[in-house]
């Protein structure tokens, strides 16, 4: 549905979709969004993310309502946080408008853009373990790939 937000017409920029998974630890509660990214230090339009419940692009298994509610996400800039603590249930109101999270960053740091799950002692492990959050990113390619 999203890729008709932004119609690819002769002559336009060509808006490409990343759809990745960041892995849960029940030990941890900051999380790195990917380390070796094929949208790095690429421009990011706007951002998706999927439900709570069901399954992944990879067949696991997606973090429950509970862990959603409590999960952030910031997105960095270089050296510098461009969106900080943006709530998942806010992106998620975006997407179930038919729209993305607009952003608009020149290029994006998937290796320090990260998630954090705010009261992870209070959440059972049972939701954590073996749980990814599946976004996808709308972007434009800035560099040349061989």
């Amino acid at each position: 549905m999203h890729k008709y937000l932004y119609p690819n017409v002769p002559g336009q920029t060509r808006i490409y979709n990343h759809t990745f998974e960041v892995p849960i630890n029940p030990n941890q509660n900051e999380f790195k969004l990917e380390e070796k990214s094929a949208i790095e230090h690429e421009r990011i339009l706007g951002v998706w993310v999927a439900s709570p419940g069901g399954t992944g692009i990879n067949g696991s298994s997606m973090i429950s309502q509970a862990v959603f509610d409590a999960a952030y996400i910031s997105l960095r800039e270089d050296e510098t946080i461009v969106a900080k603590n943006i709530p998942l249930r806010r992106i998620k109101q975006c997407n179930d408008n038919g729209l993305p999270f607009f952003v608009d960053m020149n290029k994006v740091d998937m290796v320090e853009s990260s998630i954090k799950i705010g009261g992870i002692n209070d959440i059972a492990d049972a939701d954590l373990s073996d749980r990814v959050i599946q976004f996808t990113f709308d972007f434009i390619k800035l560099s040349k790939r061989k």
